[in-house]
């Protein structure tokens, strides 16, 4: 069933698209956060506590405002944890954000883009595999691209030997 709704996401009215972006762009930073502390090998501060409080709270707001909007409730989250799990929201993501480009509000999603990378990682690990290389993009075109680069890595992770 996710993948069938997934599909549909290229498909969106361009506000409906943008809208849905900014949304899991603002899911992605939340979700970000308290890795970005482990990674640097720190517990979670209070200031970094508050930023994941923030964080959360403007991604439940507009998540609020675009349930509201659309009176379509945002899409579940999908199990990434295997190659063609992630290679189809990879592949959801790709053409959501190539609807979305068409609108100049569309903002660069580095979040997402870190949130793919961090589900790659996971997907490289399980799969004994070096990690994908990161190629942070700076503009919507660049983050199509490098999320079309993921969905072939992952699609060459599933295909070779273990």
């Amino acid at each position: 069933m996710f993948e069938r709704k997934e599909a549909a996401l290229g498909n969106l009215g361009l506000q409906q698209a943008v809208d849905l972006a900014e949304v899991l762009e603002l899911e992605a930073r939340w979700e970000n956060l308290p890795q970005s502390a482990a990674q640097r090998g720190v517990a979670l501060s209070a200031d970094g506590l508050h930023d994941k409080q923030r964080a959360y709270a403007a991604y439940s707001a507009r998540l609020a405002a675009y349930n509201v909007r659309y009176s379509a409730g945002h899409l579940a989250k999908p199990a990434r944890g295997t190659p063609a799990r992630l290679a189809a929201w990879l592949a959801a993501m790709r053409d959501l954000f190539s609807r979305a480009e068409q609108d100049p509000r569309c903002a660069c999603p580095v979040h997402l883009v870190e949130k793919a990378y961090r589900w790659a990682d996971r997907v490289a690990l399980l799969a004994k595999k070096d990690a994908v290389e990161r190629v942070p993009p700076g503009t919507v075109r660049a983050t199509i691209d490098e999320l079309e680069r993921l969905l072939r890595w992952c699609e060459n992770v599933a295909s070779s030997p273990a």
